[in-house]
């Protein structure tokens, strides 16, 4: 993480992605595992596209994740 280019930000995601006018080439998340609905909205289809918004026009969103069953179903 020497390279200038580099942005290191560890904060709260959700609300960075909703307010930040920046576009960036990469997105690198290591987020909570979603196991109840507060945790779950981090992987929503709305979230993912706020995090989309933020991705230049080539840009990629990687993100590490225990393994979890997907079949989850909200309370909501």
């Amino acid at each position: 993480l020497f390279d200038e280019r580099v942005e290191l930000r560890v904060e709260d995601a959700k609300k960075f992605v909703r307010e930040t006018k920046d576009k960036f080439d990469a997105i690198f998340m290591d987020l909570i595992d979603p196991y109840d609905d507060f945790k779950f909205q981090l992987y929503s289809a709305e979230q993912i596209g706020f995090y989309k918004k933020v991705l230049a026009e080539e840009g990629i969103l990687a993100g590490h994740l225990e393994y979890f069953d997907f079949n989850y179903t909200s309370s909501k």
